[in-house]
């Protein structure tokens, strides 16, 4: 299979940046997470075309889902509602997704939203929409999030080693 494009490549590091989950010089950061998660390659330099369209267009939906929030009047000049969760907090969330994601033995069916919501609605009683799964989530809840996520990852390292 061919080797990406350096087309491909500038935007997958160019989306990243812009949704704050790229670490120059970090290997461990959050995009390389997500290109672990959707592709099981662990250097970006390793995606094929395909497995870069794949990363591309999971950037594309984290950040359309990032945007909604700011398109109203309302938001557009704040970028975190007092008493809600926040951004730090949201980036935490989904770095333990996507390390959770990582630990499937055979990968979901499911989006990873759609997962994080399950989780929040199970543990935090109250509803999630994958366009926009923080919604209604307090800071104090997004604590306690951060905390169930840490514990699930945990928890799947935990199984991993046991069954190896």
């Amino acid at each position: 299979m061919s080797k990406m494009t350096n087309e491909q490549r500038r935007t997958i590091y160019g989306m990243a940046t812009q949704l704050g989950i790229y670490e120059k010089n970090n290997p461990n950061d959050n995009l390389h997470a997500l290109v672990y998660g959707l592709t099981g390659k662990e250097s970006i330099s390793e995606l094929t075309i395909s497995d870069a369209g794949t990363v591309i267009s999971e950037l594309i939906r984290l950040k359309e889902g990032q945007n909604l929030p700011r398109k109203s009047k309302a938001t557009s000049n704040q970028a975190h509602r007092p008493g809600m969760i926040t951004p730090d907090q949201v980036k935490k969330v989904w770095y333990f997704m996507y390390r959770l994601a990582e630990l499937d033995v055979e990968p979901s069916k499911a989006r990873l939203s759609k997962r994080l919501c399950g989780i929040i609605e199970k543990n935090l009683h109250i509803s999630a929409f994958e366009k926009d799964p923080f919604r209604f989530v307090t800071f104090d809840q997004g604590i306690k999030l951060i905390e169930i996520v840490k514990k699930l990852v945990q928890n799947e390292k935990r199984k991993r080693k046991i069954s190896i």
